[in-house]
């Protein structure tokens, strides 16, 4: 029996087809898969990018508005304190306890340069007169009694020139003295007291850090500052004093001259809120 050559041929041509169909299906299946992997890490790194940007522009955006937010802080801290300072140098403090026909010894306008140095708590405050020779007479004592009670105040003095000058007390008066407690007396205050010239010139004396030598109240005197010279020191009739360079303060002589003698008198309060 004779064998079929052409049938042979077609045979292999049909093998050879199914071989190359195979392949290319593979490789069909190969690039899809690939196409695949290439498409999810574009979009992976694409999305990365997109959420990278965004924060950034988020933590720009914050940024912007942190910075605006800053200037605007700023600027209405500084508006605050223009409307302060503009209140303080404007309006003086109103003054409490002032018959109409009894002169004192400043103007609401003096009084109030006083006040951008004092506490903070006080600068707003109404002043009432709380003691006044030409009111109260020439006592110490009695300075002491009417000045029992009350906190921070501030004492104005004018000699027989007319020079204005005093202190300010940032403590309550001890006013144990007149009474007869302890005939010992001993410095006592803060750094927030200090003394002041105030006509015919305005100056201002803080607390200099070299002592704690504030005020000095005694039955037979009272004093303000210490080391060496007492920057303003009054006697029990209220009727004479001296004024000396102190450690305390590193003030001038604040009256006309070291020594003085004592014009009028007046120490002011500050209303509670």
């Amino acid at each position: 029996m004779r064998s079929n050559p052409t049938g042979f041929l077609v045979i292999g041509s049909l093998a050879k087809d199914d071989q190359y169909i195979g392949h290319e299906v593979t490789r069909v299946v190969v690039m899809f898969f690939f196409s695949v992997i290439l498409f999810l890490v574009f979009r992976y790194f694409r999305n990365r990018l997109l959420m990278f940007s965004r924060s950034a522009v988020k933590r720009e955006r914050k940024s912007s508005l942190g910075h605006v937010r800053g200037i605007q802080f700023h600027e209405l801290a500084a508006q605050s304190v223009e409307l302060t300072n503009f209140t303080l140098r404007d309006r003086g403090p109103k003054l409490v306890g002032v018959p109409t026909n009894e002169p004192t010894l400043s103007t609401k306008e003096k009084l109030g340069k006083l006040r951008k140095h004092l506490p903070a708590d006080l600068r707003l405050r109404d002043w009432r007169l709380q003691f006044s020779t030409a009111r109260d007479g020439y006592s110490l004592s009695n300075l002491y009694r009417k000045l029992a009670g009350n906190e921070q105040s501030i004492i104005l003095v004018q000699d027989r020139l007319g020079n204005i000058f005093g202190g300010f007390n940032s403590c309550a008066w001890k006013s144990k003295f007149h009474r007869g407690g302890d005939s010992s007396a001993s410095y006592y205050g803060t750094g927030e007291t200090f003394v002041f010239k105030m006509a015919p010139e305005f100056e201002v004396y803080p607390w200099t850090g070299r002592n704690d030598q504030f005020v000095l109240c005694d039955k037979a005197y009272l004093a303000f500052g210490g080391g060496g010279s007492f920057a303003l020191h009054l006697d029990k009739n209220l009727r004479a004093g001296s004024s000396e360079r102190s450690e305390t303060f590193g003030n001038m002589c604040l009256a006309s001259c070291a020594r003085f003698e004592i014009s009028a008198l007046e120490v002011w309060t500050f209303e509670n809120w």
